[in-house]
């Protein structure tokens, strides 16, 4: 199971609050099922029955947009990464090679 940072300051956030409380819980959703790179795998079936909502992709990417980055498959989140690892990647340490190599695998770049 990964831990995540959370950002305290999303209450203030006007584009957090524009959200629905529906949208919310799915954006916190993708944050906290995605992989350590910032990839969620598109699921709206499981994401629907965890949040109890009943969103397409279609919507999803609407809500969404700029966001998320879109690919086959799944979905990318770039600030995911700079926020997780504020730091950047250039370190040793195994969970950052691993999402070095995420990136790379799946030609995606930690904008």
């Amino acid at each position: 199971m990964a831990k995540r940072f959370t950002d305290t300051e999303k209450w203030k956030d006007d584009w957090y609050l524009s959200l629905s409380n529906d949208h919310r819980i799915v954006w916190q959703y993708i944050l906290d099922n995605c992989t350590t790179a910032g990839r969620w795998k598109k699921s709206f079936k499981l994401l629907n029955f965890c949040c109890n909502t009943k969103l397409t992709e279609e919507n999803f990417v609407k809500i969404f947009n700029g966001r998320v980055i879109d690919r086959d498959g799944f979905f990318f989140i770039p600030k995911f990464l700079k926020f997780q690892y504020a730091k950047g990647l250039n370190s040793s340490q195994p969970v950052l090679i691993g999402v070095r190599e995420e990136l790379k695998r799946y030609g995606l770049s930690a904008v």
